[in-house]
């Protein structure tokens, strides 16, 4: 019911390499949510929509991953959702304002996908409103992306790092800088 808001003041900072001394299959990690997959138990689909109304989402943390795994996904919203993202009603909004810094230290040895909303999408739709003032945008990014290290293939974007299948992207804005 309330205005979430993780602050500028915060980090998320992750370093893990798995106790056995391998690398993680899956890295997960994000401002707001880290990976959401929900199978609703009635009809056995996936289901993994968060409706946001009326309110505004907003991650200022700055997220630094220097760890190994196979398949890496970090977003300043969301890491991974499985099917669906967010529908966004009543003048809602998801902001990252925070940085995102992959270091010389990281190793995926898979796929890294880092996006300044969004890590990974499977599927669905990120979609907003026609209240929203094009020049505000209803997703939005304004935090720096920053990316080194080892990955055997990549995805990088100001929004969405990778995105597979059924994306409807509405009332999207990108200011943050990638290098």
């Amino acid at each position: 019911n309330n205005n979430i808001t993780n602050t500028e003041s915060a980090t998320i900072t992750v370093s893990a390499t798995h106790q056995s001394g391998t690398s993680y299959k899956n890295v997960l990690v994000g401002g707001v949510i880290g990976s959401l997959t929900h199978r609703d138990s009635g009809t056995g689909k996936v289901r993994s929509v968060i409706n946001v109304n009326g309110k505004t989402v907003c991650n200022d943390a700055k997220i630094t991953f220097s760890g190994t795994g196979s398949e890496v996904r970090i977003g300043g919203y969301e890491g991974y959702n499985y099917v669906g993202f967010t529908y966004l009603t009543n003048k809602a909004k998801v902001i990252n304002n925070g940085q995102i810094e992959i270091t010389e230290d990281a190793h995926a040895s898979g796929s890294l996908a880092v996006g300044g909303v969004a890590g990974q999408l499977n599927g669905g739709n990120i979609r907003g409103t026609a209240w929203t003032d094009a020049g505000t945008g209803q997703i939005v990014n304004t935090g720096d992306i920053k990316v080194a290290g080892y990955a055997e293939s990549m995805g990088v974007a100001g929004v969405v790092g990778r995105s597979e299948g059924g994306i409807d992207f509405t009332y999207i804005i990108n200011t943050g800088d990638i290098t």
